[in-house]
């Protein structure tokens, strides 16, 4: 999604890996559907860092990929160089109020289906349901809309996306965050301040117990900041991961 907004202002200094999570807006078709849950996509990355003969990779994670990108560390501390963390799930918002509010509904047969089709107005994408509690007003539709297009197109989509949601728990969170207070290497978190979806108090609480994290505030952002902020994201990233070149 958003993490495209600052690519071209960290591959001057590093080789960036994005990988294709199947959790909503996917490419490649999920054939165990079983494995649809948090942990399961944790160590997948580990096949894939093995895959690229990576051995240790500094881990930026956003939005659900910041809770996966904790718990991953959390799992694999030795192959993460260092976490970055932009607004993101955590503690008791693993899922966000918003999706725990819609969890009955996707319960229901045919309630995934009824969300995304719903996706298919340009209003309801704008809305505080669809993107609008995620970024800055006003809302271009043209970048929101790849967002929803494979979730309204692909049925195989919806199915994962449920599955997945299924399975995300605040207790996740919290085992992650607890771990991480051992985590040995550096971490940083920008955040959003006065984020709408994801508390400062989430991201003032790992600053506090992570030994080697700083903690710096993007503001004038919502919770997608590598769309409202880019410049100012990537030149928090870019010093820090050359402070990884020392260690």
């Amino acid at each position: 999604m958003g993490e495209v907004w600052i690519v071209p202002g960290l591959e001057p200094s590093a080789d960036l890996i994005r990988p294709d999570l199947p959790i909503g807006s996917h490419r490649t078709r999920v054939t165990r559907r079983d494995l649809l849950h948090p942990e399961a996509i944790a160590d997948s990355l580990v096949r894939l860092l093995d895959a690229l003969d990576v051995d240790q990779a500094a881990v930026i994670g956003s939005d659900t990929g910041g809770a996966l990108a904790q718990i991953f560390t959390a799992r694999h501390p030795d192959r993460v160089k260092a976490l970055i963390l932009t607004s993101c799930d955590a503690f008791d918002h693993f899922p966000p109020t918003l999706i725990k509010l819609l969890l009955p509904l996707l319960a229901m047969p045919g309630g995934i289906d009824l969300i995304a089709n719903l996706y298919r107005s340009q209003r309801v994408r704008r809305s505080f349901t669809g993107a609008g509690l995620l970024l800055n007003h006003p809302i271009d539709d043209a970048i929101i809309e790849p967002w929803f297009r494979r979730l309204v197109d692909s049925h195989e989509n919806r199915k994962d996306v449920r599955a997945f949601l299924r399975t995300c728990k605040p207790k996740l969170a919290h085992a992650a965050a607890q771990r991480l207070e051992t985590f040995p290497r550096p971490a940083l978190i920008a955040w959003s301040r006065a984020d709408r979806l994801f508390p400062d108090a989430d991201a003032e609480r790992p600053a506090r117990t992570i030994p080697d994290c700083e903690l710096h505030w993007i503001e004038n952002a919502r919770t997608f900041s590598m769309i409202d902020q880019p410049d100012a994201l990537v030149a928090l990233i870019r010093p820090f991961l050359g402070r990884l070149a020392n260690l």
